[in-house]
């Protein structure tokens, strides 16, 4: 009976954590997972499961069609109501939140440190990160396959196991931190029980999933595992790192995770390039977070001997750390919050040992209960900062003030509110950071265009495609200046090379169409009346496709009914 009033209290913990989330907006990279992606939208499964994921970006290729095609079965049930997918994230994190204080449970955990575990979890500040972005699915789907395979792992079920270690693979590649937890499972739990055979056996089933797994993602997104050469200076800058750089920085950012973990209070939902300084080898910076390190792993050692838990907890944070630290191999950033969800359920076991330490138990649930009201407050304070991509970007640029990715964001989202000049004066100081990269300059082309100055949003729009000749953005832009300067020519071809990008998009025929129109009705006021004709009827034909992608398009119908009067005279001869 206590058990079950303890898992509902966990239960009711993660709902705490979460709900005052439940009226965000959709948020980061949930408009084009979920909002923006056409399959989703109209629940095309096949496209869903044949195709890379909710990734638009020509270097991601990631394959998440579990995760994927839960989103298309809530937006069937809800529509675009994020509340109720998030309430969907919520229930995960409760039922993670249970497995936590089941694994706390099988590792031999006192009653009261499995309860501890699993209401630290539910509460813990770090993970909102997961629970607001709606993409954060996908970390919560792959911690719930790794925890109930350990659970179902540690009590022989291995054919269950199999099945759920091949659900959480399809969920988010995380899951196969798994394939790495068996042997140490194997040896904290029946290393002299069982031959070398079974245990063989039983790696060798979970080695055929992952390798069918990483053919088929191989076929579906093109390579079986994500390319460090791909992944972005911007979001990570070891990629330029050598190897004793990488590893020195890897661990002072180790540290940061801990210390975050330990006092959640300054919690950042961005730390890119410049947000944390990828100093050399030896920087006073990186030496002093190693030694901590050291001396915090010479502690659990000498702690480990008399709690044999405490190896446990340590092992199953650092396995499954081990993955995203950029040490083995580089991720697509430096440091994300979302990144240790799974591995805190370690951390969490372990905090709770700590807590409890003190021989006096008023001084334990006294400690207890200051640190977990101390995280529900961080929560229902960092909820709010999530309402929206303007509220998140712009608080995050107060708690990463240095990254060049948020005061790009930020940049974005103070154009949508109309801020223009606070927009093109924080673009100018991100390319001030470093003018290799494309958006800054697009964004900043934006804000001139509003503020009228058409001079200077053309050469930003061009800075743009010089660094990057593919992005469309500037390209429709570009041909939007031209066309308000009757540049006909150079708006036709703007909009032409930005098809060739997204040519299934209804604005851009729209556009296109307009300026087909506009140069026809420039040459029929000349005289030049065949060759007007032939304008007409391009344009007829980008308003009928961009009608039939997009029926209910009003701009669309408006401008094909403008040009009706000419399409009339066809029959005049020039």
């Amino acid at each position: 009976m206590r058990s079950k009033i303890n898992i509902a209290i966990v239960v009711a913990a993660a709902f705490l954590a979460g709900i005052t989330a439940l009226p965000n907006a959709f948020v980061f990279d949930d408009r084009r997972a979920i909002v923006e992606n056409q399959k989703v939208i109209a629940q095309d499964w096949g496209g869903i499961w044949k195709s890379p994921s909710w990734f638009q970006d020509k270097n991601d290729r990631g394959w998440r069609p579990l995760t994927t095609s839960s989103f298309a079965a809530d937006w069937k049930i809800y529509g675009p109501k994020p509340a109720f997918f998030r309430a969907e994230n919520l229930l995960l994190h409760a039922a993670n939140s249970v497995l936590v204080l089941k694994l706390a449970m099988i590792a031999g955990a006192s009653p009261y440190i499995c309860f501890l575990s699993g209401l630290l979890f539910a509460l813990h500040s770090i993970h909102t990160e997961v629970l607001n972005p709606i993409v954060g699915r996908a970390d919560l789907l792959a911690t719930f396959a790794v925890l109930l395979c350990c659970l179902l792992y540690a009590r022989g079920k291995s054919f269950f196991t199999s099945i759920v270690f091949a659900l959480g693979l399809l969920a988010k590649e995380s899951a196969v931190t798994f394939l790495f937890l068996a042997p140490f499972l194997d040896i904290f739990f029946r290393a002299h029980r069982e031959e070398l055979r079974a245990k063989l056996g039983r790696y060798a089933s979970l080695i055929v999933i992952l390798i069918a797994y990483l053919l088929i993602r191989k076929a579906v997104a093109g390579e079986l595992l994500p390319s460090s050469s791909e992944t972005s200076f911007l979001d990570n800058p070891l990629t330029q790192a050598d190897f004793f750089k990488r590893v020195s920085n890897a661990l002072y950012v180790l540290w940061r995770y801990i210390f975050l973990m330990l006092a959640p209070y300054n919690l950042s939902a961005d730390y890119s390039f410049n947000a944390i300084p990828v100093l050399n080898a030896f920087a006073p910076r990186n030496l002093a977070a190693i030694t901590l390190l050291s001396l915090g792993g010479w502690g659990l050692w000498k702690w480990a001997k008399k709690k044999r838990i405490v190896v446990f907890s340590a092992v199953f944070f650092l396995v499954t750390f081990a993955l995203v630290s950029n040490v083995p191999l580089l991720v697509g950033t430096i440091m994300a919050e979302r990144l240790v969800y799974l591995p805190s359920a370690g951390f969490c076991i372990l905090l709770a040992l700590i807590l409890n330490s003190p021989k006096s138990r008023k001084v334990v649930l006294a400690l207890s209960l200051l640190v977990l009201s101390f995280y529900a407050w961080i929560n229902i304070r960092r909820n709010a900062d999530w309402k929206n991509d303007a509220t998140i970007f712009l608080k995050t640029l107060k708690t990463s003030p240095a990254s060049m990715k948020m005061m790009v964001n930020a940049g974005q989202s103070l154009l949508n509110l109309k801020r223009y000049e606070e927009s093109r004066d924080l673009n100018l100081k991100a390319i001030k950071l470093s003018d290799k990269f494309p958006l800054p300059f697009s964004n900043l082309g934006v804000a001139y265009l509003k503020l009228g100055d058409m001079t200077s949003a053309e050469a930003a729009f061009q800075s743009a495609l010089q660094r990057d000749p593919d992005y469309i953005d500037a390209w429709v832009n570009i041909g939007i200046i031209f066309a308000k300067q009757r540049r006909f020519d150079g708006a036709i071809t703007a909009f032409e090379k930005a098809l060739e990008y997204e040519p299934e998009s209804p604005k851009l025929h729209n556009n296109l169409a307009l300026a087909y129109k506009q140069k026809g009705v420039a040459l029929h006021s000349m005289g030049d009346k065949k060759e007007a004709l032939e304008l007409f009827m391009k344009s007829k034909t980008h308003y009928e496709r961009a009608l039939s992608l997009s029926p209910e398009y009003e701009e669309a119908m408006r401008n094909f009914s403008g040009l009706t009067p000419w399409l009339e005279n066809r029959e005049q001869k020039p």
